[in-house]
């Protein structure tokens, strides 16, 4: 860009009246070309219609215009209002990714959480930290220990029924319980007694002689009469079907999330995170391709615009840095929380369901390649459908708050609320293409339209 066009756009950005424009999340729908699309923005439950993907935008008044001949490509925060998504976040991975003087610190995405073991039983108590590596005193990746001062009490300790402590700290004190029971199961393996011959344990403890117990089949559990039809051993549980299986031990030690190898889960990722690796991380995030962050898969890529070297950052990741020209990358913690997907091809591709899968939500739109398919491809949708010209879709799970936000427009369309709003979490931007103003829409966020300008991701509210 030539200082004169710098001015130019400069001036041009000065003379601009802020607009109220809405930052409520909307669903939002892309359609064929040939609708027209209302400016100054306004959400779609008030102005049905959807997007223009190629018509002229309806001129504002002469009031709040931008110079007519305002063609502004300096992407300089002075003068396109770009806000400085700052250093990236700290990363597990031997770097200072957040230009702090220190690397891998307590918290860094990829940690995993290690605790203080103070009577040396290989589990850590309740002083615990999220780190990259053991370091003195956080070395116990086995967390649970009710009592780090007795090396004898911890997660999968033997119980002992003589003792009335909870020796392996799974919030029961193993000791035998038999107050007003004649028989039955004592809590600690045993019986609280034998009923006489002909009489049998009924379900109140007592013994009686009108129960027949039934345990065909079952080597263990209740038998219908207050007893039980057999024991397992120390290192086996009694399941729903009367046998005797192998104990499950939950492996959540260190982890946020997901499975705990028993059935169930070690816990549940807010909104807009994802898990990744039994940690909970953002759901998604965008990165200078190929680099995404471990753990992370793809959900769809793409060319920023414009497709020039010019020295100028055209699209910044969210732990990668800045590109001048090339693609960026949806990094996503599960294609079924965060995908890209083609939503309308200008070429007449193969792309066999145009628009978010269903189950997912539209979050947002732009515009990608050179209308006259004259361009090789300009984008690869999840899970792998080319598009040479078209539009590209965020799709999102309903309980996954990601969506795409307007962070700077070069055309003169005013943006009061430009980027993520606040409480938001910033995770990477990108240009748009074709990068002209030409009056017509290249992006559609739940902040506004743009004509030639940044989107950036945005996560949570």
């Amino acid at each position: 860009m030539g200082h004169g066009q710098r001015l130019t756009a400069l001036a041009g950005c000065l003379l601009l009246f802020l607009l109220s424009v809405g930052c409520g999340k909307t669903e939002i729908q892309v359609t064929e070309e040939g609708q027209d699309v209302f400016w100054p923005y306004q959400p779609h439950d008030a102005a049905p219609g959807g997007l223009d993907t190629g018509s002229d935008v309806k001129t504002p008044p002469a009031d709040q215009r931008g110079p007519a001949d305002q063609q502004s490509p300096d992407l300089s925060p002075e003068v396109t209002g770009t806000s400085d998504p700052g250093p990236p976040p700290e990363m597990c991975n031997g770097a200072d990714d957040d230009l702090d003087g220190q690397t891998d610190e307590a918290g860094a995405i990829g940690c995993h959480i290690y605790c203080v073991d103070v009577d040396g039983d290989g589990t850590g108590g309740a002083d615990c930290a999220c780190l990259c590596s053991p370091s003195m005193p956080y070395v116990a990746s086995i967390l649970g220990d009710c009592n780090d001062l007795d090396a004898e009490v911890k997660p999968g300790g033997v119980e002992d029924c003589a003792n009335p402590g909870d020796e392996d700290c799974d919030g029961v004190a193993g000791f035998a319980q038999c107050v007003s029971k004649q028989c039955g199961d004592d809590g600690c393996g045993g019986q609280c007694g034998e009923c006489p011959p002909g009489t049998f344990c009924s379900q109140t403890f007592t013994c009686t002689n009108s129960c027949v117990p039934t345990c065909s089949g079952k080597l263990c559990g209740p038998d219908g009469c207050g007893g039980l039809c057999g024991q397992c051993g120390f290192d086996e549980e009694c399941g729903p079907d009367g046998q005797c299986i192998e104990l499950c031990s939950a492996g959540c030690q260190g982890k946020q999330c997901g499975p705990d190898g028993c059935g169930g889960e070690c816990g549940e990722c807010s909104a807009g995170l994802g898990c990744v690796d039994g940690a909970c991380l953002p759901a998604a995030v965008i990165e200078v391709y190929p680099e995404c962050p471990p753990g992370y898969l793809e959900g769809g890529r793409w060319r920023t615009g414009p497709w020039s070297s010019d020295a100028v950052p055209e699209g910044t990741g969210y732990s990668t840095g800045e590109i001048d020209k090339g693609w960026m990358v949806l990094c996503t913690a599960d294609p079924q929380l965060v995908q890209v997907v083609v939503g309308v091809d200008h070429c007449g591709g193969a792309a066999p369901a145009p628009g978010c899968p269903q189950g997912m939500e539209n979050r947002g739109a732009w515009h990608v390649g050179k209308v006259d398919c004259s361009q090789a491809e300009a984008a690869i949708a999840y899970p792998n459908e080319t598009l040479i010209s078209g539009w590209l879709l965020l799709c999102a799970a309903p309980d996954v708050d990601a969506f795409i936000a307007v962070e700077a427009e070069e055309c003169g369309w005013a943006f009061p609320n430009a980027g993520c709003p606040s409480g938001a979490t910033w995770a990477g931007q990108w240009h748009t293409d074709p990068s002209v103003c030409d009056k017509k829409a290249e992006g559609e966020a739940t902040n506004g339209l743009v004509d030639s300008g940044f989107i950036s991701l945005c996560l949570g509210d």
